[in-house]
């Protein structure tokens, strides 16, 4: 790993916005990290950048096209994906070729700092806003397997509307303050990267409520929907209760308009809540790591540690579309509805450019 302390001086004027002492007038060469390891982690960046860009616009074009799934918490799903296209498709390729600038030239000037410190303002948004997003769903899940006769209350635009606006809220009340160095700042590492710096106890606890609360409401939703799958498995009973009209709907079924069975409802609620817990169980195996640098100090001593770091953000938002096509049959249906559609549209595009068949576009003159 890279030693930063080597040719710097600690006793030279910083420059405000980067975290490696600089002197404000010329840039000062810093020990160039090993080649091959930011070599590597490009390559693997950009593949997830091409991936997870993809899949999530993919996931985000079935929704909009299908009035099934964009309804109730399909605004949640959709706003959950969008943020994982812009963090995928705008703001990491920005930050991949500052990194592949910074280490390959190897040098930081004031320029750098700064524009890493207002790049990282909308990428630290955008990763609180996925954090707090999966939090909401994990409260409609909640919602919808604990307490269905209320879940139509519940599940409704403008409900969804108004927490992602306090969602929004929350996250640009931790990522503003830092612009105006007010109790925070953004400052750029020595391998490129940006990192969130806290300078006062206010902008710590609210800089962990940020991070916890988000992660408290899924474990805890995910905790509690799978104690009570398994207690229903073990003692067979429906894993959602049946409102108690829902008997006379059923029977009434023969002589009015259909309306969907408990049992429908059950597995949709089911799908639904396993969909939840893998999403958790995923984003759990990809954000410990990024603990675990954070709590040990490790990204300090190894900067090349936080690029890593990076890669499971990009894992953990790259497998949420991919948890979504898998476990719900009705994104797989709008998937293989689409697919042949793509195919049907690009073939009918190739045959427009080709000439008739009965004509040639290489005839001989006739003599």
């Amino acid at each position: 790993m890279a030693n930063i302390t080597n040719a710097m001086s600690l006793s030279l004027p910083t420059i405000s916005y980067c975290i490696v002492p600089k002197n404000a007038t010329i840039s000062i060469t810093i020990p160039q990290p090993p080649e091959i390891q930011v070599i590597i982690w490009q390559y693997i960046a950009g593949t997830f950048c091409l991936f997870g860009g993809s899949t999530n616009l993919v996931l985000i074009i079935i929704i909009l096209r299908s009035p099934q799934l964009h309804r109730g918490a399909g605004i949640l799903v959709s706003h959950l994906l969008a943020c994982h296209v812009a963090y995928f498709a705008v703001l990491q390729p920005f930050a991949i070729a500052r990194i592949i600038a910074v280490t390959h030239l190897p040098r930081i000037t004031e320029l750098d700092c700064e524009f890493c410190r207002f790049q990282h303002l909308i990428i630290m948004s955008c990763v609180f806003l996925v954090g707090w997003t999966e939090a909401l769903l994990a409260c409609n899940r909640i919602v919808g397997v604990f307490f269905p006769i209320k879940y139509r209350l519940f599940d409704r635009p403008l409900v969804h509307g108004c927490s992602l606006t306090l969602g929004w809220l929350l996250t640009l009340s931790l990522t503003l303050p830092p612009v105006f160095n007010y109790h925070a700042s953004f400052k750029m590492g020595p391998v490129g990267n940006c990192f969130y710096v806290p300078e006062s106890a206010i902008a710590v606890s609210w800089l962990s409520f940020n991070v916890y609360c988000p992660l408290a409401i899924a474990t805890a939703s995910s905790v509690l929907i799978s104690v009570k799958f398994a207690l229903s498995h073990v003692t067979g009973r429906q894993q959602v209760h049946p409102p108690p009209h829902a008997a006379r709907a059923n029977n009434a079924d023969r002589m009015g308009p259909r309306v969907p069975s408990q049992s429908g409802m059950s597995r949709k609620q089911a799908r639904m809540s396993r969909m939840l817990i893998t999403s958790f169980l995923v984003n759990f195996v990809c954000q410990l790591p990024q603990f675990l640098f954070a709590a040990t100090g490790m990204t300090s001593r190894y900067p090349l540690l936080s690029l890593w770091a990076v890669c499971c953000m990009m894992l953990q938002c790259s497998c949420a579309p991919v948890t979504f096509l898998t476990l719900n049959s009705d994104y797989r249906k709008q998937f293989a509805e689409l697919l042949p559609s793509f195919l049907r549209h690009r073939m009918a595009g190739h045959n427009l450019q080709q000439p008739p068949s009965g004509t040639s576009t290489n005839r001989r003159p006739i003599e």
